[in-house]
């Protein structure tokens, strides 16, 4: 009987075994890419790139939020677009550019294959692509909601032949390739910069709509 007792109580003071199975491993966030740009030319400040930024890290629903600046030169730009795309494997992109001439959000609907980087100068982003590539951004359910939301905003069917342009083109040739929703939105300058712009704050809300809206598509 005490050999029975003195084994019980060996058997209770022993750890308890791990368990056989391993926990499930944690799901991978889905990211979205939100791109802006440099300062230039007049510009000291830029609102696209500065909205990028403090979507920085941030989640909008379900999604967390991987926002930089790009450079605001033809070829580099693309290129880093490229490294980001390949880093974070985005479900959706959003690129933003700065319409100095804006008095709302201007959500782009085609990106021209031309470009205008000097002043004589005129030619093809890409002798082989097609005259134009079409945002695969639900433009009209965006202008729609961010007009509920009472920010101005519309769409629009020119992009001008700059960097935004460019990085807008080339930026809908991968993403046909991917398979994932992205497009361009120009926003306006801040009303420090211009009388008629806009608050920061109003824009960082229509891109974050913009976010909802394309993820819920």
């Amino acid at each position: 009987m005490k050999t029975i007792l003195l084994a019980l109580t060996v058997l209770v003071a022993l750890p308890l075994p791990l368990p056989f199975f391993s926990a499930p491993e944690p799901v991978a966030q889905e990211t979205v890419l939100v791109t802006g740009f440099e300062p230039f030319g007049p510009w000291d400040s830029n609102p696209s790139g500065e909205v990028a930024l403090a979507l920085n890290g941030t989640l909008v629903g379900d999604v967390r939020i991987l926002g930089v600046m790009l450079p605001v030169t033809f070829g580099t730009s693309y290129l880093r677009l490229q490294e980001y795309m390949a880093a974070c494997d985005p479900v959706a992109v959003i690129a933003l550019g700065l319409d100095g001439t804006a008095r709302w959000v201007e959500v782009e609907r085609i990106a021209l294959n031309l470009q205008h980087p000097s002043l004589w100068r005129f030619s093809r982003i890409n002798d082989s692509g097609p005259p134009v590539r079409c945002t695969t951004l639900p433009t009209r359910a965006i202008v729609a909601a961010l007009r509920e939301e009472a920010i101005a905003a519309r769409p629009s069917w020119f992009a001008g032949l700059y960097v935004c342009n460019y990085v807008f083109y080339r930026l809908q040739e991968d993403a046909q390739q991917g398979g994932i929703p992205a497009g361009f939105i120009h926003v306006p300058p801040t009303p420090s910069q211009k009388p008629y712009g806009m608050e920061l704050a109003t824009t960082l809300q229509a891109v974050r709509t913009a976010i909802n809206v394309t993820m819920a598509a």
